[in-house]
């Protein structure tokens, strides 16, 4: 099933050794000295905050970074922010640091690649911004890369829709600080600085690449509703409703709307429209808005579950389908000779081939 939401987890050995000191240079200097936290950097980054400076580094190690993304919820409060240390701290009692760092890079949001859709995890990264596998990754690269969880929407290269921004520079000048930090670091030395500072980013941005829902769009929407409406049914179902009934009346009540809206019963209620079918209006509102909210959730079961829809459509016929449909240039009449008495003598195709035949009762049959 596709979804705006592309993520591939890979293993901490299959990432880019550029790319993990480049986070840890960015987001967590002291990741493999502290515990869970680090007190100089969470005071740090308050007092920053307090004095409205810029923050030059995150109050959040990785593994603060990771409970609050995985665990809490995004409230900003004194309390919650006290969760997260404590968590924190026992995180890192059950886990490995590699362990830590691993879910990081599976887990965190880079933006959008090159086709528009939202990306987590940094495989996934590499492979939708760049065109490489994790592994693969270029000092330069990977410095782009870890500089995009800190704001990854304003730093991703490429628009909602797919296709380079016309401004980069926002997320050059953030490669361009996280290099540099990566060399305050001792991670790379002042040439791999100089030469990954006249990197030409905008090159080596990968392409858009096209996707079931470019060739098949129409389609593609009409088989995820259908899942949609068969996924919402089985919720429906766990729940004692009766499905059908639920569903049903769904569309009774979508088809009331239509009338409404388009002014079939004109100065009618909604009410006085379900009367005008024997429908009872509150029963079938009620049924609406549940189904509705069955609908909803299976849609984000549908993108976040990993299904996969099977469908009886035969590519090839759908293919050939579209393509008459593409080319179709509209039917024109056989020219058709009588006699006098209206009796059938020729009928001549669109293709210029004429015959002769016999009219039976139900057809024209060709003398041949």
């Amino acid at each position: 099933m596709n979804s705006d939401l592309v993520q591939t987890r890979t293993r901490l050995k299959e990432t880019s050794p550029a790319l993990i000191h480049a986070v840890i240079a960015t987001e967590d200097e002291l990741f493999y000295q502290h515990k869970g936290v680090v007190p100089k950097a969470i005071l740090r980054a308050s007092t920053e905050e307090v004095l409205h400076r810029p923050q030059a580094t995150g109050g959040s190690s990785i593994t603060q970074q990771l409970v609050k993304n995985q665990i809490l919820t995004n409230e900003v409060s004194n309390e919650r922010k006290f969760k997260e240390i404590l968590l924190a701290l026992r995180v890192e009692r059950y886990f490995s640091k590699d362990e830590i760092l691993e879910s990081y890079f599976n887990m965190a949001s880079f933006g959008r690649d090159s086709s528009g859709k939202n990306i987590n995890g940094a495989a996934t990264a590499a492979e939708g911004i760049f065109g490489v596998k994790a592994n693969k990754l270029s000092i330069p690269q990977a410095a782009y890369i870890a500089g995009l969880p800190k704001n990854p929407f304003s730093y991703s290269p490429f628009q909602n829709h797919g296709g380079l921004k016309k401004d980069l520079s926002a997320g050059i000048n953030r490669a361009h600080s996280v290099l540099k930090r990566m060399y305050a670091a001792g991670y790379i030395n002042k040439d791999e600085l100089n030469q990954a500072l006249k990197y030409d980013y905008k090159k080596h941005f990968a392409k858009p690449s096209k996707t079931i829902n470019d060739d098949y769009p129409y389609l593609s929407k009409e088989i995820e509703n259908r899942s949609a409406i068969i996924l919402a049914k089985m919720m429906a179902q766990s729940q004692g409703y009766s499905s059908d009934k639920l569903y049903n009346d769904y569309l009774k009540y979508k088809n009331i709307v239509y009338e409404d809206n388009h002014g079939i019963y004109k100065g009618k209620s909604l009410q006085e429209i379900a009367k005008i079918h024997d429908y009872n209006a509150a029963t079938l509102t009620d049924h609406y808005n549940l189904f509705k909210e069955f609908m909803s959730n299976a849609a984000v079961k549908l993108e976040s579950g990993g299904y996969r829809i099977y469908t009886t459509i035969n590519k090839s016929i759908y293919d050939d389908m579209e393509l008459f449909a593409q080319n179709y240039s509209g039917y024109s009449p056989d020219q058709i000779a009588r006699d006098a008495k209206g009796k059938i003598l020729e009928v001549t195709g669109r293709d210029g081939k004429k015959s002769t035949g016999k009219r039976s009762d139900a057809s024209w049959v060709d003398s041949d």
